[in-house]
């Protein structure tokens, strides 16, 4: 079992030139706790934890406020590039790597995502905590037939 045949193929990413109300809208949308930015090549250059924009929504207000004070922060943030939010030292492998290859570089990974990525950093697809799992039971239950 290798990540290509884990992984989810064809993620929701956000491009590089991407504001901060494009990921928004985009974590509002997707079930997802990181998204993957690419540059116009298709190359992954980083990751955004969802976390990390709450923090920047909510700790970043002047005094401790309400949801009137978060949607006035996110209007006055809205415009500013998700590249300053994003991690650029983020986890990936290749389509080969195995299922322990896998496993082991979600130790340490914060943003519980990883990237699979050709030879050129080109973006093929994610494989979360969640997905290797999935792929894990199915092997199990297929064996134990």
């Amino acid at each position: 079992m290798v990540a290509a045949n884990i992984m989810r193929a064809a993620p929701f990413t956000l491009r590089e030139d991407s504001t901060l109300n494009d990921l928004l809208k985009a974590l509002t949308s997707e079930d997802s706790k990181a998204i993957p930015v690419i540059d116009s090549a298709n190359k992954a250059i980083g990751v955004i934890p969802a976390d990390r924009l709450l923090k920047e929504l909510v700790l970043n207000l002047p005094a401790p406020g309400g949801p009137r004070e978060i949607v006035r922060n996110m209007a006055g943030l809205g415009k500013k590039p998700v590249t300053g939010l994003m991690d650029k030292a983020f986890a990936h492998c290749s389509p080969d790597t195995p299922a322990t290859g896998i496993a082991a570089a979600f130790d340490g990974d914060k943003a519980g995502i990883i990237l699979v990525v050709d030879d050129n950093m080109r973006l093929l697809g994610v494989i979360t905590p969640g997905d290797l799992l999935k792929r894990l039971w199915e092997y199990k239950e297929k064996e134990t037939r």
